[in-house]
């Protein structure tokens, strides 16, 4: 396993953590860094995203969201999934409408990834709303 240092690029430890099938993302204190998936090449996206989580089946990133707005780090309602590209983060427009909203405090948008669910920080799983795979 190898490590590799953000904090160069993203700022200090803060938020989320996602993996696509061609990028590792990890949220800090000024942005989300983007890392190949050997964790060599880091480079800012431009981007800050405190609530990232990806599909591991399926290696799509999304961002916690209300509508198409990404839920920051000082929380608030969590109505959708945003899908993320997997190599540069941008949106790509395809939102995922959860079947119930969720309410994220301050510092607790961070997410965790799963095959079709994810969890934030204040133990709440999202399940079967999340797209499976093909």
């Amino acid at each position: 396993m190898r490590g590799s240092e953000h904090n160069f690029v993203t700022g200090d430890d803060r938020g989320g953590i996602a993996v696509s099938t061609a990028s590792v993302f990890y949220t800090g204190d000024s942005a989300t860094g983007r890392f190949a998936l050997d964790l060599s090449s880091p480079m800012s996206t431009g981007f800050q995203y405190d609530a990232l989580t990806s599909n591991l089946r399926t290696g799509q990133v999304y961002s916690l969201g209300t509508g198409s707005t990404p839920i920051p780090n000082s929380g608030g309602t969590v109505t959708t999934l945003i899908a993320l590209d997997g190599t540069t983060s941008v949106p790509t427009g395809a939102v995922v409408t959860l079947s119930t909203s969720i309410t994220v405090a301050y510092g607790r948008a961070s997410s965790r990834a799963g095959t079709a669910w994810c969890c934030t920080r204040v133990r709440t799983c999202i399940r079967s709303r999340c797209p499976r795979a093909r």
